[in-house]
């Protein structure tokens, strides 16, 4: 159970990543 907690979060967690650094790249290219 605490497992499957924790994957919940960590996907959480890289989705927010994910969209941080989607919003980041445009900035990184220029």
């Amino acid at each position: 159970m605490l497992g499957l907690l924790d994957k919940e979060k960590n996907r959480k967690r890289i989705k927010r990543l994910n969209l941080f650094i989607l919003f980041d790249s445009p900035r990184i290219k220029r």
